[in-house]
């Protein structure tokens, strides 16, 4: 609430986060710089702050101002890197920031799995159907309606050839398979396996895809309620933590001031 506050209150601030640790608060704020800067600049501009809590482990800054070091600890908003840069004269310039800064940090991921479910079960029932199509006109040459209940239909479809030429007769046969729906009331072991497989999807897309993350640790509890069958993994990772996030300037040019 009073990091909105402030925001919102008064524009000669950039960004502002507030960390509290014990009895104290740690308040670090940015001014906002853009505002020193010509309205007309069109050059891209951004800044980079960090997604997540952790400790820098190693960063490579290929545009920007950092304000951080490998070993310092950061807090999830806090800034990493500045598009913008003031000189001495008054002046400020903008930059489109890049960069990479991985940092060690910790995530709990929480996975669940009902005990019991149901499943359809490929059953001895077969309807086969099937059709002449003779210039959009469908003949049925089956006497037999759609079944009704768990059915699943596939169909294939031949096109009539006379020398070498296709004409405009089809026959199409459908089959219809019977299903049934069937209780599925799972073991500690095969729960234990499910979850372990969608742990695996998980640290695929969302870790090692998305953030580009290496596994330093990691720590797997099982347990369960009455219903659900219960996966909670404790992570010790170095991700990259970058953000980026444009830098908005309103542009006054046309507004008479």
């Amino acid at each position: 609430m009073i990091k909105n506050a402030v925001s919102i209150k008064d524009n000669r601030i950039s960004w502002i986060t507030i960390n509290i640790m014990g009895t104290d608060a740690e308040v670090n704020i940015s001014p906002n710089l853009a505002l020193n800067i010509d309205d007309k600049q069109k050059i891209p501009a951004s800044n980079i702050f960090s997604n997540a809590d952790g400790t820098v482990t190693r960063m490579e800054v290929k545009k920007g101002y950092s304000t951080v070091k490998v070993g310092d600890g950061i807090h999830k908003g806090q800034l990493l890197v500045s598009g913008v840069k003031e000189y001495t004269d008054g002046s400020s310039a903008l930059f489109d920031s890049e960069a990479q800064i991985y940092a060690k940090t910790f995530r709990t991921v929480t996975i669940s799995i009902p005990k019991s479910s149901e499943t359809l079960a490929k059953q001895d029932d077969t309807i086969i159907k099937k059709s002449i199509n003779i210039m959009g006109l469908a003949i049925p040459l089956t006497l037999q309606g759609n079944p009704n209940g768990d059915y699943m239909k596939s169909s294939q479809i031949q096109q009539i050839d006379i020398l070498n030429h296709g004409i405009p007769v089809y026959f199409t046969s459908e089959t219809w398979q019977k299903y049934e729906k069937q209780p599925v009331h799972l073991n500690d072991k095969q729960a234990e396996t499910l979850l372990k497989n969608k742990l695996e999807l998980y640290e695929l897309f969302m870790l090692y895809s998305a953030n580009k993350a290496t596994v330093l640790n990691k720590n797997l509890k099982f347990s369960q309620d009455k219903d659900n069958y219960i996966l909670t993994a404790e992570y010790t990772l170095e991700e990259d933590v970058a953000q980026k996030s444009v830098i908005q300037i309103k542009d006054t040019s046309n507004s008479g001031t």
